[in-house]
């Protein structure tokens, strides 16, 4: 039946807490009962699986990002993203077309130095680290400037967006430079610098493990001004991704958002692409509305919840860019 309960903490309660306010329940309290399945030892890794919760099992996995970066194996089932031949299933398209009007400057968003690198080797150096079988970047402003940038690196494939029409539209752009024999795709921010390998080799693994056509990233912020909201269906599914300008008055209260990264079989997002419609306050093709597509579908959907929203947080603005630097240095000076 699995592990007992292991002596309740802070993490634990931080956990719970977040569950309940995805789910939208309030004041939720857990006891101990025979048959609960998930791991609490705080001399490992450890993931309390949505099943703890009595959550279906497809809709939410929480784990806390500083702790994965030491092992993945204790996960709910083992997975060996080597032997299992996960990575060279997998191709992962960075998203680098826009300007970045925001950041008040002629110079193409993802060329804006951290601690003197270009935003976009960062993320370029984490899709390297999870060893997937191919990397496209797709490319728009300043596209000479950008592939020239990361020319280092041999492997990767460039895709052009000419007109920057969303990200449903720029994922179109890379799905040529795609082989066929790539299963998932994950999809990366070329403005998400602070990105670490272990939380994407999670997101991957489990997304592989549970069968899913589309895997979200999330975290919980305090404000979630500017996010979009993470929704749940009256099924207790997730049923979709609602962005910022969208949003209602209940929506505008969830705290669980959209990171802007996905692991989704290459398959459905060829045929969910082609669904997508212009019918927003934005007049664009949003990747998120694939997250709807595929619950309309019942085909599997799930988010990873990562525990640290300054990791994935992306640079829109000069003050933006000012917090990831930071956050880099202070991570240095930890590891150091």
């Amino acid at each position: 039946m699995g592990e007992k309960l292991s002596p309740l903490g802070e993490d634990f309660s931080f956990i719970v807490d977040a569950a309940a306010r995805i789910q939208g329940v309030k004041g939720l309290r857990i006891q101990a009962k025979a048959g609960m399945v998930f791991t609490l030892d705080r001399s490992n890794p450890w993931i309390l699986g949505p099943q703890a919760f009595g959550f279906s099992r497809r809709v939410l996995t929480l784990f806390p990002t500083k702790v994965l970066e030491n092992n993945f194996h204790h996960h709910k089932k083992s997975v060996d993203m080597k032997k299992d031949k996960i990575n060279d299933r997998v191709a992962v398209v960075i998203l680098a077309a826009g300007l970045g009007t925001r950041m008040k400057s002629d110079r193409a968003k993802v060329l804006h130095e951290v601690n003197g690198i270009p935003m976009i080797r960062y993320v370029v150096e984490t899709a390297n680290a999870l060893g997937a079988g191919e990397i496209i970047i797709v490319i728009g402003h300043q596209a000479e400037r950008v592939q020239a940038t990361v020319a280092d690196h041999p492997r990767l494939k460039f895709a052009h967006q000419a007109q920057q029409l969303g990200t449903g539209h720029a994922v179109m752009c890379a799905l040529p430079k795609i082989s066929d024999q790539i299963e998932s795709v994950v999809v990366l921010c070329g403005d998400v610098p602070l990105l670490k390998p272990a939380t994407v080799t999670h997101l991957v693994a489990d997304h592989f493990i549970d069968g899913r056509d589309v895997t979200v990233l999330a975290v919980e912020v305090q404000d979630p001004t500017g996010y979009g909201r993470i929704v749940m269906g009256s099924d207790e599914e997730v049923s979709g991704i609602v962005e910022e300008a969208d949003v209602n008055e209940t929506e505008k209260e969830i705290c669980i958002v959209n990171a802007g990264i996905y692991c989704i079989n290459r398959v459905f997002l060829q045929a969910a692409l082609e669904k997508l419609r212009t019918n927003n306050s934005q007049g664009e093709l949003y990747l998120t509305d694939i997250v709807g597509i595929a619950h309309d579908q019942a085909r599997p959907v799930g988010v990873v919840l990562g525990n640290d929203p300054v990791e994935v947080a992306g640079v829109n603005n000069q003050s933006d860019l000012e917090t990831v630097q930071a956050a880099l240095q202070e991570r240095s000076r930890k590891i150091s």
